[in-house]
This record gives C-alpha cells, structure tokens and sequence, in this order.
C-alpha cells in the first residue's frame, strides 16, 4: 500500500469505525430490547404470544420492503447524510413506541421502526456450514432440556454459530457484484433473510399458544438453520471445478 492509503486506513480506523462499532451494538440493542419489554408490556397492555408476536416480527417486514430501495439511495446520495437519515428517523419512532397503548399503534410503530433502520446493516462456504450445523443442534438439543441454566448455555452455543457465520456468509453476494449492484445485491439477500424475523416470533407464538411450551418451537427451529446448511453445500455442488483439476 502507498502511505496516502494508509493514510486513509488509519483516519477510518479513528474516526469511522468507533462510530459504526457504537451504531451496531445500538442496532442490537433496539431489536432486542422488545423482548425485555414484553415482560412486562404484554400484561400492562393486554398482549397475547400471538399479538406480542405479530409486533416483534412485523419490524423485520418493514425493513425487508425498504432494504433494497434504502441501499440504493444510500449508494446515490453518500454514506454520510443516508446513515444519518437512517439514525435520526429510528430515534424518532423509537422514542414514539412510549406511546404505544395497543395492538394497532404497537404494529404500526414496530413496523415503522424497521422502515426507519432498513439499509442500515448491509452498509467460505465451510464456515457457512459448520456454523449452520452448530445452530442446528444447539436448538434441537435445547429443546430437550429441562434444565433453564442448562437450555441457556446450550441456546449460548447456538448465538455463537449464528453470529460465527455472519462474515463468512458476507463474502459470497460482495464476490460476485460491485458497485451499485453490489449495493442491491447485499440489500436483497439481507432484506430477504431479515424475513426470518417476522416468521420465527410468530412461529413460536402460534406453538406456544397450540402447545402450551416452547420447546417444540425451539426443535421447529432447527430445521432453519439445517435447511441453510443443505443449501450451502448443493450451492456448493453447481460451482465450476477450478482450472487444472
């Protein structure tokens, strides 16, 4: 590299990175903070599995619509006003979920939240795998469990093979598109991918309330990631021997 590129390294190294860290780790926190209202929300407010479902996975039906189209303006305008577009509206309807005192405005507000955050996340294959099969049997062993510390530690494992998987996976839509169609590309897997959060808080719900437990949802789970792993490795199949073998 030439010192003008290190240079630039070393100024995003101090002045981009920290901020994208702190902005991540609050993108964390938001889509995971419902569930620690819930514990008291849903009685306050009356919420049933299905409703408090419903409003936890609407958020991702939000982002899902606006994934593509947010990534795309963001490669036209700059980084610096879209991301800032993105951090002023999620605060907005965040701080409006106070005012949330029923199923309809929880929907509406939830949904408007993953509108606001969309495109801001996007901005080899056997760690996919591995990974894949991590998650898988840390949920279906989980679901056997009657221990609480026990079921935490093992679902711990299953965080772990998820979060394992995120680089590995990113590098497979950014080695085949640059550019702006770089930017569609990765905005449509993730927004596609986001679904899962709307699909899987209601799956479970719906168990829930049929079954009265949670485990059969956790095993129901499972199949996910398996699903995933099988994927990957057909994916795997229809890739081009290389040159000389």
């Amino acid at each position: 590299m030439t010192p003008a590129t290190d240079a630039v390294f070393v100024r995003v190294r101090r002045h981009v990175l920290p901020l994208l860290t702190l902005c991540y780790f609050v993108a964390f926190i938001d889509r995971v903070n419902v569930g620690f209202a819930a514990l008291s929300m849903n009685a306050d407010l009356g919420f049933t599995p299905v409703t408090y479902s419903w409003g936890a996975g609407i958020f991702f039906l939000g982002y899902f619509v606006f994934e593509v189209p947010s990534n795309l303006i963001l490669e036209r305008v700059g980084a610096r006003l879209w991301i800032a577009r993105i951090m002023i509206t999620w605060g907005i309807v965040s701080m409006a979920m106070a005012a949330v005192r029923g199923p309809i405005s929880f929907f509406a507000l939830r949904f408007l939240l993953g509108v606001a955050e969309a495109g801001f996340f996007p901005g080899m294959i056997f760690h996919v795998v591995i990974s894949c099969a991590l998650v898988t049997v840390a949920l279906a062993v989980s679901s056997q469990l009657a221990s609480p510390v026990a079921m935490m530690a093992v679902l711990c494992v299953a965080g772990i093979g998820i979060f394992a998987n995120i680089p590995a996976f990113w590098t497979l839509p950014t080695s085949v598109t640059v550019g702006t169609a770089a930017a569609g590309g990765i905005a449509l897997v993730n927004s596609i991918g986001n679904r899962s959060g709307f699909l899987a808080p209601y799956l479970i719900g719906v168990i829930k309330d049929s079954t009265g437990s949670f485990r059969i949802a956790l095993g129901a789970l499972a199949i996910l990631p398996l699903a995933g792993m099988i994927l990957t490795l057909w994916l795997r199949r229809l890739q081009p021997a290389p040159a000389g073998r």
